[in-house]
């Protein structure tokens, strides 16, 4: 599925572009317009703008795919130079493929990935040959990776933290990975922003609750779920690893008990960071293995149990398996973007845009690529914002809780999502289901003007002429809700030549698919009751807004 995050990306991009400059303050919103703001990925942005430009969406699935490989060929090559068995090799890379395969996107995490693995790679290689590469030349690169990595993505901590648990092996080797962390550190700070860089992490932390609360990527890895089985095969594997070694009295390096406790609880905590599972731990726990004394039955079995952790793999998950035809995703293709209504919102902005905008936070950066600068958010997926998410949600299960917040943020055009939780009237007794919106959204302030398949749209009738409320309006049909429009159009309470109108137009201007096949069967049917003719409307789909 194509990636959410890529329209803000590009627009951020774009922005950068236009200004030759990066963003220290929002302006993407009106609710944190001017609040200090930085943007730690601007480079990684630049790398996908450029794409963009370059070849649109092929170019960037090529971009994707290639990165996905490359990275598995990459972790393939550090272990055959460690001189881990090709059997050993073709039991590790399915599982490490799987782990890898949710972030197959346009992300800038593609660029941690390798960073990190580098990272791990050259703290190995000076723990076991310290004498060999000159530490001037050591500090010098770790800086210019460092400057790099805090301007890519904001994942470079984790490195620092490997630093540091290398720095616990003592003797030459610890104090370069010492001074490798400190060589880090005044990288990172070769970046526009400086230190106030560190002030997103400090963010972070302060809004860690609400982040694993509200943000699928940040909550806990449900382990024992079947698409994470991998996940958990290659953590037991480090454990497993671990144990062993320390039953057989095998000395392991601190650093590499250090990477098995603390990197293997951090990275198992959160979806988010799941990825460097196969990255960090699975390359250590083999490396261990080869440490340990096995008898002849191990050299013979080997093949079989390579073999059956390959088979139990792609049986478990067939992501590997699916990933060729996946790669292909068009951009306009994402389910979750409300592509008509931004279409509508775009063909009506000398009307709409100077008003008070209402989105959902999944859609934000969306709309930040397709509606700025006409229109300014309400909020969007930045670490702005996150402070605003518990308030939001509870305004979104509460219609009575939802008008209040509407009136104290002025709010004065509505982009719901159609899909939205069903209500009572009375809660107290037996009635009818109706949509959030029809308790919500009252007649008297709020106008239809709006909706499809998606998502809908409402205006807040004082914000604007009345000459355009009435040529926009949609006064008697409301998506979620034809059974009580039909029992009061039956009862005479909505004009029957009005629902025909309107049928007519929705048809006509907006025919959107499945809602327009689902009000002419509605329509036919409401006729058939009344017994009552009306204008002929066509089935398919009518233009959509410029």
């Amino acid at each position: 599925m194509t990636d959410p995050d890529l329209p803000w990306h590009l627009a951020s991009a774009r922005w950068i572009l236009e200004h030759h400059a990066v963003p220290r303050a929002d302006f993407f919103s009106w609710t944190r317009a001017g609040r200090p703001w930085v943007d730690f990925e601007w480079l990684a942005q630049l790398v996908l703008a450029g794409l963009d430009r370059l070849g649109g969406e092929p170019a960037l699935w090529l971009f994707k795919s290639l990165a996905f490989f490359a990275l598995l060929l990459y972790l393939a090559l550090l272990l055959k130079r460690w001189a881990v068995p090709d059997t050993w090799l073709a039991a590790a890379l399915p599982p490490a493929a799987l782990t890898l395969a949710p972030y197959l996107n346009y992300r800038p995490e593609l660029f941690s990935l390798f960073l990190c693995l580098t990272q791990l790679a050259i703290l190995e290689e000076l723990r076991e040959r310290p004498w060999r590469w000159p530490a001037a030349h050591v500090l010098v690169l770790q800086a210019i990776i460092y400057s790099l990595w805090a301007n890519l993505h904001g994942a470079f901590p984790l490195g620092l933290v490997l630093c540091l648990l290398y720095a616990a092996e003592g003797g030459r080797s610890g104090g370069l990975a010492l001074a490798q962390a400190a060589a880090a550190v005044l990288g990172t700070l070769a970046n526009p922003y400086g230190i106030k860089l560190y002030t997103v992490f400090l963010q972070h932390a302060r809004d860690w609750m609400l982040l694993r609360h509200y943000i699928v990527e940040w909550a806990d890895l449900e382990l024992f779920d079947p698409p994470n089985l991998p996940h958990l095969g290659i953590i037991l594997f480090s454990l497993a690893a671990a144990w062993a070694a320390v039953w057989k009295k095998v000395r392991l390096p601190r650093a590499h008990l250090g990477v098995f406790v603390l990197i293997g609880l951090f990275c198992s905590g959160a979806f988010r960071h799941s990825v460097y599972i196969p990255l960090l731990l699975l390359p250590l726990a083999l490396k261990t293995c080869l440490r340990l004394k096995s008898g002849l039955w191990w050299r013979h079995a080997r093949f079989g149990l390579a073999a059956g952790i390959l088979l139990f793999t792609l049986h478990a998950d067939a992501k590997l398996v699916k990933l060729l035809p996946l790669l292909w995703t068009p951009r306009g293709q994402n389910d979750s973007a409300p592509t008509g209504a931004m279409r509508f919102l775009k063909s009506e902005r000398k009307t709409l845009a100077p008003l008070k905008f209402f989105n959902s936070w999944n859609c934000g950066g969306y709309l930040d690529y397709h509606l700025y600068p006409d229109y300014k958010v309400f909020l969007d997926g930045r670490y702005l914002f996150t402070d605003m998410l518990p308030e939001l949600e509870n305004a979104d299960n509460d219609p009575a809780a939802w008008q209040r917040y509407a009136d104290r943020f002025g709010l004065e055009v509505v982009l719901f999502s159609l899909d939205r939780p069903r209500y009572r009237l009375d809660s107290r007794k037996a009635g009818p289901w109706r949509p959030f919106d029809v308790l919500a959204m009252s007649a008297k302030d709020w106008a239809l003007v709006y909706w499809d398949d998606m998502s809908m749209v409402f205006v807040r009738r004082r914000a604007v002429p009345t000459t355009w409320i009435a040529s926009h309006e949609f006064r008697y049909l409301r998506p979620g809700d034809l059974q009580i429009v039909g029992l009061k159009t039956m009862s005479g309470m909505i004009p029957f030549a009005g629902i025909a109108k309107e049928v007519a137009r929705y048809s006509k201007e907006i025919g959107a698919p499945i809602e327009t096949i689902r009000i002419i069967a509605w329509f036919a049917a409401l006729q058939k009751e009344t017994g009552r003719a009306a204008p002929a409307v066509t089935s398919g789909p009518g233009p959509r807004p410029d």
